[in-house]
């Protein structure tokens, strides 16, 4: 996933870089990292992570929900 992609995402989940940070579990500096056009973009787990959501048309209240089932 590309800068560019990685914040067309967290535009469409309608998510803050504090908000993409918690809902991820990482630190807020890594958000912008992950966004500089300079950067790489984010590891391929958020990649993953994210295009599972936009697949299943899940929000992040949705996917967090997830992990709570047994």
């Amino acid at each position: 996933m590309t800068p560019s992609a990685f914040r067309a995402e967290l535009e469409r989940l309608e998510l803050s870089d504090r908000e993409a940070a918690t809902f991820l579990d990482v630190d807020p500096r890594n958000i912008r990292r992950w966004a500089a056009d300079d950067g790489d973009g984010p590891p391929r787990s958020v990649a993953l992570t994210f295009g599972l959501m936009r697949l299943y048309q899940l929000d992040t209240a949705a996917a967090l929900a997830v992990l709570t089932v047994r």
